[in-house]
């Protein structure tokens, strides 16, 4: 497109034209990729919020326990 552009004298609308076409196809790749992250995120959060509910629940279950016996 380049040889195109430059035989023909029109260089800077082949070079408009090639920066449409790759924006528009990082715009496509970008967004499949925060579709792809975007589970992954939530369940390292929610692993992380369960070990935290977890370490805070299991010493006064433990506790209770220990005072029911």
């Amino acid at each position: 497109m380049i040889d195109i552009g430059e035989s023909s004298g029109s260089l800077d609308s082949q070079f408009a034209y090639l920066s449409d076409i790759y924006l528009n196809r990082l715009d496509d790749i970008s967004q499949k990729m925060g579709k792809i992250v975007e589970p992954l995120v939530i369940g390292v959060i929610g692993g992380l919020f369960a070990i935290i509910i977890m370490g805070l629940l299991l010493p006064i279950y433990d506790l209770v326990s220990k005072v029911g016996s």
